[in-house]
């Protein structure tokens, strides 16, 4: 079903899950769920039609942090630090090896559940910020401010440029 796809040797953490093609869209989302290489989650449908509707030939999904969890809730207090870096490392591996640079960040007001995920983020951005992406996001903000998660969007909706520092800052400004 999804020809790329990453995971730690327990499956307790995923890197990566998409569909190669010419022109991907990438997404970051905040922590993966179910969906595997065999079996689709409903996260990664909606991803799925998205980038279908949008004009990409292939998806590749990421997240801030890669634990596998359901609820974000359950993500760890603390950060594992060599994960983290794993994360990022895996992440601008795989958008350098494609042409498409158009990153839709998709997590929704989750971001807050943990002090560390705004670090995750910086990490990112600072890691692949010389593969010069497009940050992009589905329809309007959330009331705080943050990127919609798929599962909240009408098909009917487009992509928007987002601006990623100006996000940062004021995350930075509020806590």
């Amino acid at each position: 079903m999804f020809d790329v796809y990453r995971t730690s040797l327990n499956n307790s953490s995923r890197f990566v899950i998409g569909v190669s093609g010419d022109r991907p869209l990438h997404v970051v989302g905040l922590n993966p769920s179910t969906a595997t290489n065999l079996k689709s989650d409903t996260t990664i449908s909606k991803i799925k039609t998205f980038s279908s509707l949008n004009g990409y030939d292939g998806f590749m999904v990421y997240n801030l942090y890669p634990k596998r969890f359901t609820d974000p809730n359950r993500l760890p207090q603390r950060i594992d630090r060599n994960l983290l870096q794993k994360n990022v490392d895996i992440i601008h591996s795989c958008i350098r090896a494609t042409p498409s640079r158009d990153i839709w960040l998709a997590w929704g007001q989750t971001i807050s559940k943990r002090g560390y995920l705004l670090s995750c983020l910086v990490d990112l951005k600072n890691n692949i910020d010389s593969l010069e992406p497009r940050w992009i996001a589905l329809g309007e903000r959330t009331l705080g401010g943050h990127p919609r998660h798929p599962s909240r969007v009408s098909y009917k909706k487009s992509f928007n440029a987002f601006n990623l520092d100006g996000y940062i800052n004021k995350l930075k400004g509020s806590t």
